[in-house]
C-alpha cells in the first residue's frame, strides 16, 4: 500500500500548493485557533512567519484529502514516511514566498472583488439561491474565524491565484504530443501465455555438505539471529482497569438524564419544495393542486431545475428557514401545505413520508450507559496513573518499584527482537502488538528511562531495557535444516527460470505455443485488449510492461507474485489506436496542461525561495503533527 501512496503523491509540492490556493476560498476547518499550545513558529521566510497553527491546519487538510483519495485511514507514521510533513512545509513556504513577491509588486485586490467572490460562494447560498447573510455569519461562527480574518484570507488567496494563473496562462499542448500520449495509453495487445511452476522444472537433487556450507556462507544474513532485548514494561490500557471501576445505579441514571437527548431520535420527514415568483403565483399553484394537479406536474410547470428542491428525509432542524420548517412539520399527515412566505420566496411544501420521533427509555439503554461510564472512568484512571508514574520515575523509582507501589502489572520479557518475536520465532504475546511500542523498545538505552510510548486508544506503555544481546550468526549445525530448505527453494526458482527461458527460446525460434505447452504439460491461456495499465493475477505489472516492449510474434517471460513461478507469453496481435476522439483529446490536453502548469509553479516557487532567507524549526513541526498534542501533551488528559 505504501508504494501506491507514494505513487499518488508525485508532483506533490506544486499540486498541494495549488490545493491550498483553492482551499483559501473555503471556510470549513480554517479557524484561527487550533487548540492546545501550538504557539511556536515552524518557519520564517523573508520576515514572514509560519505558525504551528498554520502548519497543523494545512497538514490536517492534506491528511483528510489523501484519506478521501485513497479510501483508507493514513497513519501519521505512514505520512511521515511519505514525506507529508516536509512537503506541507514546502507548500506553506511557497505560499509565504508568493505573498512576499506580491508585496514587492504592490499587488492588491479591491474590496468589491472580494465581496463579489464571497457573494458567489456556494457555501453562502440560501435555499432559494443568492447570498444568505445569516448562513454566512453562521458558517464563520462555526469555523471559529472572524469576518475580518476571513476577508483577508480571501484577499491573499485571490492575489496568489492571480500570480499563479499569470504564470500558467497560455500553456498549449502540441497535437503531436496528444496523439503520442493517446497511442501510448490506448495501444492494445493480445497475448497467449502459459505458467511454468516447479512441477514443469527439473527437480533439485540432494545437496552435498559442501553445497549447503557454501549457501550458508553466501547468505549469512539470512541465518543470523537478530538483536534481542530483555525488557520490563508497565502497560496502561483502559480495558485492564474496567473491572476495578464501580458504577452504581444512581450513576447510570444520572448519566442517562444528562445525555437524554442522545437517546431521542427526532421526527423526520421527506420534504419537497416548489418556490414561486410571488404570492399570487403560489396561490394559483396551490389552487391547481387542490383541483387535482400533481405536485410533479406543478414542479415541471414552474421549472423543476430552478424551482424544485428535495430535502430528503430530514429532521426539522435541517430546514434552515424557520417558516418553511414550521409548515413542513405542522402537516398532520403526508400531503402539501398552503403557500408559505419564507425568508427568500413564497413556497409550497410537500411531505411524502413521516417517521415519528423515538424516545428510548432508561431500561432500554441502561446497559449501554453503564458500559460507556465504565470505559470513561477507566480512561480517567489510566490518565491519573500516567501522571503518577511519571512523577515516580522523576524521583528515580524503577518500574519494579512503581508496579508494586501503584498496584499495576509489571510485564517481564526475557528476549524480544525488533519484530516483536522471541528467540523461538513466535510472537511475544505478553506485550501489545504495537509498532510504536516496538520502536520504543528498539530505541531505548539500557537502564535509562525511555519516554512513555503512546499506543493509541488512550493507552500507554513505560519500558526499561535491562540487557541487549547483539545479533549473532547462528552455528551451521543449528540451522542446517533451514539452510537445506532455503537451498532447495533457491534451486527450484533457478530451475523454473531455466524452464521458462527454454520455452521463450523455442517460441522466438518459431515453435507454436501449443506445442511448447504440450511439452511442458500445461494449458495455453489468452488475454485480449490489454493496455499498459492492465493487470491480472497471471499478468502482473512486470509482465505487462515487458510484453509492451515486444514486437508482434515475439515472446518473453516474467516472474509472478511470490517468485516461485514464471509466466511465458507471446504477443499475438497489436492494435494501434487511431487519432483520439475530441473528448479524449481534450481530456489528455487538460491533464498535460495541468502537469505543465504545476511544474511551472514549482519552478517559480523554487526561484522565489532562493531569494529569501528561510529558517525552519523541525522540533516545532514534530510538535504540530503529534496527535498527542504539543510538547508531549496527552490529548484530552
Amino acid at each position: 500500500m505504501l508504494q501506491r501512496l507514494r505513487d499518488g503523491t508525485k508532483s506533490w509540492v506544486a499540486g498541494v500548493f495549488i490545493f491550498v490556493i483553492a482551499a483559501s476560498f473555503a471556510v470549513w476547518g480554517i479557524g484561527d485557533w487550533i487548540g492546545g499550545a501550538l504557539v511556536k513558529d515552524v518557519a520564517t521566510i523573508g520576515g514572514k512567519t509560519i505558525t504551528q497553527g498554520d502548519y497543523r491546519r494545512t497538514y490536517d487538510q492534506e491528511m483528510r484529502r489523501m484519506q478521501q483519495r485513497f479510501g483508507r485511514v493514513i497513519q501519521r507514521d505512514q505520512a511521515r514516511l511519505l514525506g507529508v510533513d516536509q512537503r506541507v512545509l514546502a507548500t506553506l513556504l511557497g505560499t509565504a514566498s508568493i505573498e512576499l513577491h506580491s508585496e514587492e509588486l504592490d499587488l492588491g485586490v479591491s474590496d468589491a472583488a472580494i465581496a463579489e467572490r464571497i457573494k458567489r460562494d456556494p457555501a453562502f447560498q440560501g435555499i432559494g439561491g443568492g447570498f444568505d447573510r445569516d448562513r454566512y455569519d453562521q458558517t464563520l461562527r462555526f469555523s471559529g474565524i472572524s469576518e475580518a480574518a476571513f476577508v483577508e484570507r480571501q484577499r491573499q488567496g485571490l492575489i496568489r491565484r492571480q500570480l499563479t494563473q499569470t504564470i500558467t496562462h497560455g500553456v498549449t499542448v502540441p497535437k503531436t504530443l496528444v496523439n503520442a500520449l493517446n497511442a501510448f495509453r490506448n495501444e492494445e495487445r493480445d497475448v497467449s501465455y502459459l505458467i511454468v511452476t516447479p512441477e514443469q522444472a527439473a527437480k533439485p537433487g540432494t545437496p552435498t555438505p559442501e553445497q549447503l556450507k557454501a549457501y550458508y556462507e553466501e547468505n549469512e544474513r539470512r541465518f543470523t539471529a537478530p538483536e534481542y532485548r530483555q525488557v520490563v514494561a508497565i502497560v496502561l490500557e483502559p480495558k485492564a482497569f474496567e473491572d476495578r471501576v464501580n458504577i452504581t445505579e444512581d450513576d447510570v441514571r444520572e448519566s442517562f438524564e444528562a445525555r437524554s437527548r442522545e437517546f431521542n431520535t427526532p421526527e423526520t420527514r421527506v420534504v419537497e419544495q416548489i418556490t414561486f415568483a410571488d404570492k399570487d403565483a403560489a396561490q394559483k399553484g396551490y389552487d391547481a393542486l387542490k383541483g387535482g394537479k400533481t405536485f410533479e406536474a406543478l414542479a415541471d410547470e414552474q421549472g423543476r431545475e430552478d424551482r424544485f428542491i428535495s430535502y430528503g428525509d430530514v429532521a426539522r432542524t435541517a430546514i434552515l428557514d424557520s417558516a418553511l420548517a414550521t409548515a413542513a412539520f405542522a402537516l398532520k399527515e403526508p400531503g402539501f401545505s398552503e403557500p408559505v412566505a419564507g425568508d427568500l420566496s413564497t413556497s409550497i411544501l410537500r411531505v411524502t413520508k413521516i417517521t415519528p420521533a423515538v424516545a428510548q427509555k432508561f431500561e432500554d439503554v441502561k446497559d449501554q450507559v453503564r458500559s460507556e461510564l465504565v470505559s470513561e472512568r477507566a480512561v480517567t484512571r489510566v490518565a491519573d496513573l500516567f501522571d503518577q508514574i511519571e512523577d515516580d520515575r522523576g524521583k528515580g523509582l524503577t518500574l519494579e518499584d512503581i508496579a508494586s507501589k501503584r498496584d499495576v502489572t509489571l510485564t517481564e520479557v526475557a528476549a524480544i527482537d525488533a519484530n516483536g518475536k522471541a528467540p523461538d520465532g513466535t510472537l511475544v504475546t505478553t506485550l501489545p502488538q504495537n509498532a510504536a511500542l516496538q520502536r520504543g523498545i528498539t530505541g531505548a538505552e539500557i537502564d535509562l528511562n525511555a519516554d512513555a510510548v503512546e499506543l493509541g486508544g488512550d493507552s500507554f506503555a513505560f519500558i526499561e531495557v535491562k540487557a541487549i544481546t547483539p545479533e549473532k550468526l547462528r552455528p551451521f549445525d543449528d540451522v542446517k535444516d533451514d539452510v537445506t530448505s532455503a537451498w532447495r527453494a533457491a534451486e527450484e526458482r533457478l530451475a523454473v527460470t531455466k524452464a521458462a527461458e527454454g520455452a521463450v527460446e523455442k517460441l522466438n525460434g518459431g515453435a507454436p505455443i501449443a506445442d511448447v505447452a504440450k511439452e511442458l504439460g500445461v494449458e495455453v491461456k489468452t488475454a485480449a485488449d490489454l493496455k499498459r495499465a492492465s493487470r491480472t493475477d497471471d499478468l502482473p505489472s512486470g509482465a505487462v510492461g515487458r510484453l509492451f516492449s515486444l514486437a508482434k510474434g515475439k515472446a518473453a517471460a516474467a516472474e509472478l507474485l511470490g517468485g516461485q513461478n514464471r509466466v511465458v507469453f507471446v504477443v499475438t496481435d497489436v492494435t494501434t489506436p487511431e487519432k483520439p476522439l475530441d473528448a479524449v483529446a481534450t481530456l489528455i490536453e487538460n491533464q498535460v496542461s495541468n502537469q505543465i502548469g504545476e511544474e511551472m509553479v514549482a519552478e517559480y516557487l523554487q526561484a522565489l525561495q532562493s531569494r529569501y532567507d528561510v529558517e525552519v524549526d523541525q522540533d516545532a513541526i514534530v510538535q504540530a503533527t503529534d496527535p498527542a498534542g504539543p510538547a508531549g501533551g496527552r490529548g484530552s488528559f
